[in-house]
């Protein structure tokens, strides 16, 4: 009587085992914690049971604090941010539409950042500084937040600005009548100038 009813135990605590781990291959968390709790009400003595539906409360708790911090981010214009919540999301939920949303949102955002930021980056080096400020004002305008942006941006400014104080000193020597001076100047600013 007792190993019959033990044996019918084990089989019916291992038939929940298995519901919950085709659950959790299949990224239905709350599917996995009902039969991992329907294998305790059968045998309340399985700590690897408990243990196992602690792990999975955890890990929604996880996911739930991932999917805040992923909103957040994509909200306040940090789509680095944002992309690596969404794939943590995904890792713990690979079927949750509202992470692929994010995810898909945020990886192409950052990729039209990082498209921009490349192509400012070719225009600085061809010292063509007013498409290069053009181009990283665009991407800010998609990414407010990017550090790294604005720091070229900066850059780009920086060397316009050099660019036009060096003008400046070749008009102010002009009209001092210092045209040799002048000459100098107007060809280091040609040097600095694309297409000259």
């Amino acid at each position: 009587g007792q190993t019959v009813q033990a044996s019918l135990k084990l089989q019916a605590v291992d038939a929940q085992l298995l519901v919950a781990n085709k659950a959790l291959d299949d990224g239905r968390l709350e599917d996995a914690i009902d039969a991992y709790g329907a294998a305790i009400e059968i045998d309340p003595s399985r700590d690897d049971v408990r243990e196992k539906l602690e792990e999975l409360k955890q890990s929604i708790a996880a996911f739930a604090q991932n999917l805040v911090a992923a909103e957040a981010a994509l909200a306040d214009d940090r789509y680095p941010d944002a992309l690596r919540a969404a794939k943590e999301l995904l890792r713990l939920k690979p079927d949750n539409q509202r992470a692929a949303e994010i995810h898909a949102e945020a990886k192409a955002k950052v990729e039209s950042i990082e498209s921009f930021f490349a192509e400012a980056r070719e225009c600085l080096d061809r010292k063509d500084y007013d498409e290069a400020i053009s181009r990283l004002e665009t991407a800010l305008e998609i990414s407010p937040a990017d550090d790294s942006v604005k720091a070229l941006l900066q850059q780009a400014k920086a060397e316009r600005s050099a660019i036009d104080e060096k003008l400046m000193l070749v008009r102010r020597l002009l009209a001092e009548n210092k045209s040799e001076q002048a000459l100098a100047g107007a060809e280091e600013v040609l040097a600095d100038i694309p297409g000259h």
